[in-house]
């Protein structure tokens, strides 16, 4: 039952993105990782950080994620979704994840997170000009 544990958590954490702009540090191990294909992998609370600067910036309020799967085996659990989050200049950022959760004693000890860079570029430049 551990994996259908880590999978709700997992899926927890996620929406809990979408929803506040900010990563809770709390669901994590203190060594936990966050990586991107654009910032390599970060240290959880680097990552948090950055991520709470752009939201705060460049979101205008609650995003959510639409689950279209999880799967999980031993330790890892992926979970495929499409985002939609609304921008301070009136756009939508809606681009598609997956992310590759894994953990340890019940927190999250790292995540790899896949997604469309180049929407994601271009989205991000437009909103600051």
């Amino acid at each position: 039952m551990e994996l259908e544990k880590n999978k709700a958590n997992a899926v927890a954490v996620m929406e809990t993105i979408a929803r506040s702009g900010t990563v809770d540090c709390t669901a994590f191990t203190g060594d936990a990782t966050w990586w991107t294909p654009v910032t390599g992998a970060l240290p959880i609370g680097i990552h948090a950080e950055r991520f709470g600067k752009l939201s705060a910036g460049r979101f205008a309020g609650p995003g959510r994620f639409a689950i279209d799967g999880v799967m999980g085996e031993g330790d890892t659990v992926v979970i495929e979704a499409r985002g939609f989050q609304p921008l301070k200049d009136g756009r939508s950022y809606d681009n598609t994840y997956i992310w590759v959760v894994r953990f340890r004693d019940g927190r999250i000890c790292s995540v790899r997170a896949y997604f469309d860079t180049a929407l994601a570029q271009r989205t991000m430049q437009a909103t600051e000009k």
